[in-house]
């Protein structure tokens, strides 16, 4: 009868502890959602409240921390960070990215990437905030070697590809600056990213913007980017004329996308690297399947909302049928 009691005791214990566990989570839920909907004060209340009653749940720690994060409060979300880091737990590594993450955005560079070199290699989020800090240094050889391996752990780490892009116009590289760029749309069409992207697609279509991203090019160099990005720029002179209305640039940024994707298909032979791999061959794709127009459209949809629904309304059967191929993919 003493023994039943005992292991009856073990078993209420074992239910209460993991009821206990059941109720935390529950709160951590409720307030990433919260988060997710934009009310982190709400969220940081209820983690909070949830951490006063135990310091030690490291999820809840680490949720505090990225909450304070993308909210610029770095200080506070160091404290709670730096407590889940130490607890070495499941958590440790996102809480070790939330400090690097804080010493980046207050310039603290070298600490930045001491960190860094403590987490896992084979993560996307180790390798893309490596790329940043390198980016930040000017370092754009090792920036770009990051955002590759980011993009290469994650084909659909948006903010990776969109790094890659400014790395490579930085460094002159008209060609591999646009193809990130075009996934990035390809990925995140509906926000002002998406709209700033497009901005900057634009600028290099634009003749002469060569002259502009390329201090740093060794112009000595007769390889395919050499040859692409002097393709590039006839294109962009063939396509001089001013257009008058967000219509018409939509229809010349199809027009020179049409040319850009045909070109890496008949040159696909004569390169083969990263950026075949990872871009080359799927613009190929879609450039055969004759989806040219409606992805140049999806790209554009934020900052030329208007114009896309009419050409969508117009075109409706075609979309949708680039629709349903992206989402077979």
């Amino acid at each position: 009868m003493v023994r039943f009691f005992l292991l009856f005791n073990i078993l209420l214990l074992f239910t209460v502890a993991n009821g206990q566990t059941h109720s935390a989570d529950s709160i951590v839920d409720v307030a990433v959602g919260w988060r997710d909907r934009g009310n982190s004060y709400l969220a940081v209340k209820e983690l909070d409240d949830l951490l006063a009653a135990d310091r030690t749940n490291e999820r809840a720690l680490y949720e505090l921390a990225y909450t304070h994060l993308i909210n610029k409060n770095y200080i506070l979300a160091m404290i709670s960070a730096k407590r889940a880091s130490d607890l070495n737990g499941s958590y440790r590594t996102d809480a070790r990215l939330v400090l690097s993450q804080c010493y980046i955005a207050r310039g603290e560079l070298r600490r930045a990437m001491r960190m860094l070199k403590t987490l896992p290699g084979d993560d996307s989020r180790v390798a893309y905030n490596k790329a940043v800090v390198c980016y930040r240094n000017q370092k754009l050889d090792d920036a770009e070697v990051f955002a590759q391996q980011a993009i290469t752990v994650d084909k659909s780490f948006v903010e990776a590809h969109l790094l890659l892009s400014y790395v490579m116009i930085d460094k002159g590289e008209r060609m591999k600056a646009m193809l990130p760029l075009y996934y990035f749309l390809l990925l995140n069409n509906d926000n002002e990213d998406a709209v700033d992207a497009v901005k900057q697609l634009n600028a290099l279509w634009t003749a002469g913007s060569a002259r502009l991203i390329g201090r740093q090019k060794k112009t000595e160099s007769r390889g395919f980017y050499f040859k692409a990005d002097a393709f590039i720029e006839n294109v962009a002179r063939d396509e001089i004329a001013q257009a008058a209305n967000n219509g018409e640039k939509i229809a010349r940024l199809v027009r020179e996308t049409k040319q850009l994707f045909g070109y890496l298909k008949d040159k696909s032979e004569d390169n083969f690297d990263f950026y075949q791999i990872a871009y080359s061959d799927f613009f190929i794709q879609l450039f055969d399947q004759g989806y040219s127009e409606p992805f140049v459209n999806y790209a554009c949809y934020e900052i030329y909302k208007v114009d896309v629904i009419d050409w969508i309304a117009g075109n409706g059967e075609q979309f949708n049928r680039f629709r349903i191929w992206m989402e077979a993919r």
